[in-house]
């Protein structure tokens, strides 16, 4: 990506599994061209994972679909439709902290990266990490993915909390903040809900 290059993305979620991206191509070309529409599908079965991006030529086009096709009907489902943060467009700031998921129920072979697989279609990662015990080295079933952005890490949530990977159905929760504590065992916490 050439520096100073703006990418007009949407995250669109909530997707019948027959959507694909022609059809969202040609229903968010209503609202102005559309450079790119990409449905997001399993890697292993081919199926829609019932999430994808739209990327438009104007920031207008983009405001204007989030606008006119959040919460609407398409192929029978009601969709929502987020703008979602451009990959290393995010000023900076952040890019230490990030924000994090707390991944559960994930499968004993599932590691870091099957982890970012799975989780980069939803935008910038910083990290991921899966908690392995500290004597055996083996998955403790759970881990954290950091995103850049706080847009990112919200469509990864909407987007695959209750989804399969490795053939286990997960759950996708905001971590916990940090705070200011190191007696924590780590710093890691757990889903905020």
């Amino acid at each position: 990506m050439a520096p100073g290059y703006v990418e007009y993305r949407c995250f669109v979620g909530r997707l019948a599994w027959e959507t694909d991206d022609q059809s969202l191509k040609k229903t968010f070309s209503t609202f102005g061209k559309v450079l790119q529409s990409q449905i997001i599908k399993d890697s292993k079965t081919g199926q829609s994972r019932g999430f994808g991006f739209v990327t438009f030529a104007s920031e207008k086009a983009m405001r204007e679909a989030i606008e006119g096709m959040d919460g609407q009907k398409l192929d029978g489902r009601h969709i929502t439709v987020n703008q979602a943060q451009s990959r290393g467009n995010n000023g900076g700031r952040r890019a230490e902290v990030g924000y994090q998921c707390f991944v559960g129920r994930l499968a004993w072979e599932t590691d870091d990266e099957s982890l970012e697989k799975a989780f980069s279609p939803f935008g910038r990662i910083l990290r991921t990490k899966v908690i392995t015990d500290h004597n055996t080295g083996e998955s403790r079933g759970f881990g954290f993915v950091t995103f850049a952005s706080k847009q990112d890490m919200m469509a990864a949530i909407e987007g695959m909390n209750g989804q399969k990977l490795d053939g286990r159905k997960i759950t996708v929760n905001e971590a916990q903040s940090r705070g200011n504590s190191r007696g924590d065992g780590g710093g890691y916490g757990g889903p905020s809900s």
